[in-house]
This record gives C-alpha cells, sequence and structure tokens, in this order.
C-alpha cells in the first residue's frame, strides 16, 4: 500500500477563523433568536470573520437566554439552512 503524499490533497482553507464563526453568523443567531438585538449581538461579536468566537460563545449565549451550551448550539446548527447566505459561503468553500 502506498503512502498518500501532498500531491493527492486537496487542502481548502476556511475565509474565518473557526467553523463557530459560521455557526455564529449574525443571520444564524437572529434566525435561532429573533429577540436577540443586532446592537447587542454587534458589542460581542465585533468581527465574525477573524474574532475568537469560542471565547464568547456564552457570553453570546446568555445574551440570547439559553443557559445550556450544547443546546444552543443545537439550535443554531439547526438553523444553518441552504437557504441562508452563510451556508452558501461555506458550501462555495468546501465544493468549489
Amino acid at each position: 500500500m502506498s503512502t498518500p503524499t501532498l500531491s493527492n490533497v486537496d487542502i481548502r482553507k476556511l475565509k474565518r477563523r473557526e467553523f463557530e464563526n459560521y455557526l455564529c453568523d449574525w443571520e444564524i443567531v437572529n434566525k435561532s433568536y429573533a429577540a436577540l438585538v443586532k446592537d447587542r449581538f454587534d458589542a460581542i461579536c465585533t468581527d465574525i470573520i477573524n474574532d475568537n468566537i469560542k471565547s464568547k460563545t456564552k457570553i453570546l449565549m446568555n445574551v440570547c437566554g439559553e443557559k445550556k451550551e450544547n443546546k444552543f448550539q443545537l439550535t443554531l446548527a439547526n438553523n444553518f439552512s441552504s437557504d441562508t447566505s452563510v451556508y452558501k459561503e461555506l458550501e462555495k468553500i468546501i465544493f468549489n
């Protein structure tokens, strides 16, 4: 069995820092927690592309009124759908 070489690997790089930066995009958060005001979101997530959103998840979760982190993440994931621009952005990176 031969060892794969880098020439056989297609490497894709996210445009945002981490996957959480897609999951916690305003479009997804707003779809999941419509009562959240955009100004409060913007105060927490000042740069959705480059910020360390993982470190701000608990703050964002509390502002959304969610008590359990796994429920918060599941709610966001359930609203991460093909009709959103953030989904289309990620899809383009992965499949194009």
